[in-house]
């Protein structure tokens, strides 16, 4: 199963290298969670373990609920459901260069959700990630946020039901890569989005997927690992 998180972040990966495992820092509620990385999961995962009481209670007030986000988008496959508002500090960028009245950022992000779902689960054979119960999802939630991260999954909350340390999880998404994505090269913004978009929506979607099978939260190694398989 290893081998595979590391395959995958050969197909997906490759584009987007992490610096990673530098310290995380509480910054406003309105941001992310950390400063200076790609993926928020690190700290979330740190934040779980017994010996970080306070900054687990810490990480609570950054959570945001599908109940702030007024709209919702699903990918075509209807595999997810994306959360998302187009006012206010964490409103979608709006261009549709299409023109089909949908605006790009959710066509970017639903079908390269549809794509880490296809490779992930149809080609090469995990379980979709858990729900509370700990059945298979077919329908996995997606926010979107202002984050100062590309995006981060969230351990909602541990399902007893399954051996060991499973949860159930949500993925957040940045809506404002401005500032914190640099391609070289690449001059479009909006090019710039859907690179971004792309290998976030993989990276994360794996996440969400080891979350599902077992996490060893005891051990510091193990959780450098989680991300260090994805980079």
């Amino acid at each position: 199963e290893f081998f595979w998180f590391w395959f995958l972040s050969l197909i997906h990966l490759l584009p987007a290298q992490s610096h990673l495992f530098q310290d995380g820092t509480i910054i406003p509620r309105d941001q992310s969670i950390v400063r200076d990385h790609k993926c928020g999961f690190p700290v979330i995962l740190e934040a779980n373990t017994p010996q970080n009481i306070e900054q687990f209670r810490e990480l609570q007030l950054f959570k945001l609920l599908p109940v702030f986000f007024d709209s919702i988008y699903f990918s075509p496959s209807g595999h997810f459901k994306i959360h998302y508002t187009t006012d206010g500090f964490n409103a979608i960028p709006l261009y549709d260069r299409n023109q089909d009245g949908t605006p790009d950022y959710l066509e970017f992000l639903g079908r390269s959700f549809d794509r880490a779902w296809l490779i992930e689960i149809d080609s090469l054979g995990f379980q979709p990630p858990p729900d509370s119960s700990g059945h298979s999802r077919s329908v996995y939630p997606v926010l979107c946020r202002r984050l100062s991260v590309y995006g981060q999954t969230w351990l909602d909350f541990e399902i007893p039901q399954l051996t060991g340390n499973n949860y159930v999880t949500y993925i957040e998404i940045n809506t404002n890569f401005n500032n914190i994505v640099n391609y070289p090269g690449v001059t479009d913004p909006i090019v710039r989005d859907s690179m971004a978009i792309a290998v976030t929506a993989a990276h994360e979607f794996n996440h969400a997927l080891q979350c599902g099978y077992r996490l060893w939260l005891e051990n510091s190694s193990s959780r450098r690992a989680c991300e260090s398989r994805l980079t």
